[in-house]
């Protein structure tokens, strides 16, 4: 089994626990390095406070110090002495030799002391009367905010330091004390300049011991920022080659300024990440700041977060290879069974796989031998089975063939034997009101109309139920044509107009529908409607209404309390229909009846129905041409009200452009024909027919319209007449004993001297394979006994005048 299988079970493992692995190892480092910085912060926190402590004391050691020097300067007997000529206004030989004294001896000092370099000494006004750092200084009022204003506007009599700008707008601090007399009068003040270099080495020099990278001493000037010290400026300023005028702005010095103690995280005024401390120092009116940067304060802990990566990242790898041959350990007995479960699939039913293990790896193994010799077995016993049953089946087939088969016989042979009867009876009810014996009496007549009546009621009977069986059996195809709706309606309605003027029923049709043209079997559809109308007119009363309504749209239930019941496709209701529509005032159906009405052989079961015949056949008809043309059938009825009995049909039955509508070529040649005149007025016709009674019917009818007759009794005398006599027409039955119709046209086709005789095929046949059978024979036409003599005869002349044109 592949690794880099995705789909594999190893794969699948390995890589599962690695993530698990590699997360577990992020989080672990994530959270050292998080929890690191969170001590490290506290840590760098107090570093800084004792770092600020430790320079806050170095300040006031230092401040201390400068302050001791200049009151030790301040009560020297030279300074005592020569402040009284200096302040004198006069420039008089005594305050100059004072001058030039002091000047001498604080030279001499500064020579000592550094940081007694910038002396100066001034009245209680603040006027510079000396000073030995400067002379410009000389003759000069210091004004209000200097430390001698302050000095004498509060009469202060101790040495006070001050921060603050001086005149170059540069920091500076200053001591100031006040100069007495022997009798204690402040004669002035003695002010000393002192040198924040001296103080920025120092601190320095503090903060290489303390590893504090940044100090702040800064103060106010004017609602601004003013550093009295800054050990970061020229660090900053060279590693990120920043202006030298760079505000003096950062939340540590600015809530330090408003005399606020704390600590921050922030970007300082050089957009350096830090950490600060700052506090107030009240004593001097200054803030103090101390700060680190981030990257410094949190190195160790972003060195434990990559020596935890890092060892992680090696910690991973061998879980990695551990897990692999733990995981490869585990589905290597899986793959096995894997692979002998498709090589069982395939058919290789010989599958054993050793069991290793007594896991739950080694009982899934035990389960699947013990499955795969149960399946060998099953395996066996299932071929011996479907060996069985498929004999089983084929004796079953066989049996249904000949049942199929029986009955198709049976069909064929009930249609043969009962229209071969009626065939003679209709035969020569047709010669008898033709009067070809002679004329008949009323009550003659009205017998013979009797007998042809109840023989054609037998007919649509025995059609009725061939019907059924072709549409039960997918026996029956449709013959699509291009019909007219209005040819088709008024040709539907004159067929029950006699029985409907019988009952004095009021027989209409309402057509709404634009469309005149639909593309239908003509027959079926009229016999649809015939079916529709004629149980419509038998169930309604003498002086009731029935009307047929031919209309396009979609399907619209009335809003009445009426029972609805649909048979067939089921409709939709935003789809368009055309519909036909047969509407009574009949009796009505029963609702509880309604369900059974499309069922063959089922009658409406009541007293009042009971005088009405049926063979319950005429609506599973209705159903069925409905559904073959893609339609369905709603029933609404209301009891002793009357029924409506509408037929859907899809809108692709219409036929949108009828000027190419397809006519049928053999009609048209008929209907041509028909109009001619034959030019014989005796034309020979060769009938073969076994049966008497049908031979003597079709003889008397033919004989008395003028034609000669020849009679053959099978398909041998047929053929053996027609090639001696070479009849006009010849009129041939399918079923004879000997050779049978079916040969008989075949051979005749195939005789060129007598080929070109029409050929007319009667029988009682009356399947549709039968038709097509006869004309792919070589048969002209096709009549289904029992055959109408006037429509036999008028078959005849159409032939023979068809016949006669060819020959011209």
């Amino acid at each position: 089994m592949s690794i880099w299988n995705r789909k594999s079970l190893l794969y699948q493992l390995v890589y599962r626990f690695s993530v698990i692995s590699w997360i577990t190892t992020a989080l672990v480092a994530v959270s050292a390095s998080w929890y690191s910085r969170y001590n490290l912060q506290g840590e760098v926190v107090s570093r800084l406070n004792n770092s600020l402590d430790f320079k806050s004391k170095e300040l006031d050691y230092w401040v201390n110090d400068q302050l001791r020097d200049v009151l030790h300067l301040a009560q020297q007997t030279e300074i005592r002495e020569a402040v009284p000529k200096l302040i004198e206004r006069q420039n008089s030989q005594a305050r100059k030799i004072a001058y030039d004294r002091l000047q001498k001896y604080l030279r001499q000092t500064a020579s000592i002391k550094p940081n007694l370099r910038s002396i100066c000494i001034t009245e209680n006004s603040g006027f510079v009367v000396f000073c030995s750092g400067s002379l410009a200084q000389d003759s000069q009022y210091l004004p209000l905010g200097y430390p001698i204003t302050y000095l004498t506007k509060e009469n202060l009599t101790s040495v006070t330091p001050n921060f603050y700008l001086n005149q170059q707008r540069k920091p500076a601090i200053t001591i100031a004390t006040p100069l007495k007399d022997s009798s204690g009068i402040q004669m002035g003040a003695l002010v000393i300049d002192l040198s924040l270099t001296e103080l920025q080495n120092l601190l320095l020099e503090s903060n290489i011991n303390t590893e504090t990278p940044a100090i702040y001493l800064v103060g106010e000037s004017n609602l601004n920022a003013v550093a009295f010290l800054n050990t970061a400026a020229d660090k900053f300023h060279k590693e990120r080659n920043l202006p030298s005028d760079v505000p003096l702005k950062s939340e540590a010095i600015n809530r330090a300024i408003a005399q606020q103690n704390g600590m921050a995280s922030y970007n300082n005024q050089y957009g350096v990440s830090v950490i600060g401390v700052y506090r107030w120092l009240p004593k001097y009116s200054v803030g103090f700041v101390a700060e680190i940067s981030h990257e410094q304060a949190f190195e160790p802990a972003h060195r434990l977060g990559l020596s935890f990566a890092l060892f992680g990242c090696v910690t991973s790898f061998l879980l990695m290879l551990a897990i692999y041959f733990l995981s490869r350990q585990i589905t290597e007995p899986i793959q096995n069974i894997s692979q002998a479960a498709e090589r069982l699939t395939q058919g290789d039913l010989n599958q054993y796989v050793p069991v290793i293990t007594q896991n739950e790896v080694g009982i899934l193994a035990q389960t699947f031998n013990t499955m795969a010799e149960q399946i060998k077995l099953d395996r066996e016993n299932l071929e011996l089975r479907v060996a069985e049953r498929t004999f089983e089946l084929a004796v079953a087939k066989s049996q249904a063939e000949s049942a199929n088969q029986a009955k198709s016989e049976f069909l064929a042979n009930m249609s043969h034997e009962l229209r071969t009867p009626l065939n003679v009876i209709l035969g020569t009810c047709e010669v008898l009101l033709e009067k070809v014996f002679g004329t008949l009496n009323e009550n003659q007549e009205n017998s013979v109309l009797l007998i042809e009546n109840s023989g054609r009621h037998l007919l649509a009977i025995i059609n009725d139920i061939l019907d059924v069986s072709k549409i039960e059996t997918g026996c029956l195809e449709l013959e699509i044509s291009t019909v007219s709706i209005t040819h088709l309606c008024e040709s539907s309605v004159a067929l029950v107009r006699q029985q409907a003027i019988k009952k004095e029923i009021q027989l209409s049709t309402i057509q709404s529908s634009n469309y005149e043209y639909i593309s239908v079997d003509e027959q079926r559809m009229r016999q649809l409607l015939m079916n529709l109308l004629t149980n419509a007119v038998k169930f309604t009363p003498t002086g009731g209404e029935v009307a047929l309504e031919v209309a396009f749209g979609t399907i619209a239930l009335p809003n009445l309390e009426v029972d609805v019941v649909l048979a067939g496709n089921q409709p939709s209701p935003d789809e368009e229909f055309l519909y036909f529509s047969v509407s009574d005032t009949g009796i009505g159906i029963p609702k509880s009846f309604q369900d059974k009405l499309f069922q063959p052989f089922v009658q409406v079961d009541s007293k009042l129905n009971r005088h009405y015949e049926g063979t319950g056949l005429g609506l599973t008809l209705v159903k069925q041409i409905a559904e073959l043309h893609g339609g369905s059938v709603i029933i609404r009825s209301e009891l002793g009200k009357g029924s409506c009995f509408t037929v859907y049909l899809p809108h692709t039955c219409l036929v949108m452009d009828n000027s190419s509508s397809p006519q049928n070529p053999a009609s048209e040649r008929l209907a041509t024909a028909a109009t001619d005149t034959p030019e014989t007025d005796d034309p020979l016709v060769l009938l073969a027919e076994d049966n008497e009674a049908n031979v003597l019917a079709i003889s008397y009818y033919l004989t008395a319209k003028g034609f000669r007759l020849i009679v053959a009794q099978d398909g041998e005398d047929a053929i053996a007449i027609a090639q001696s006599q070479h009849p006009d027409i010849i009129l041939m039955d399918i079923q004879m004993p000997g050779l049978d119709g079916i040969e008989a046209i075949k051979r005749i086709r195939q005789d060129s001297q007598i080929a070109h005789i029409p050929i007319i095929a009667l029988t009682a046949l009356a399947m549709s394979s039968d038709r097509e059978r006869c004309l792919e024979a070589g048969a002209d036409e096709y009549l289904s006994k029992p055959v109408k003599l006037k429509q036999l005869q008028t078959t005849i002349q159409q032939l023979l005048n068809m016949s006669q044109h060819q020959d011209r």
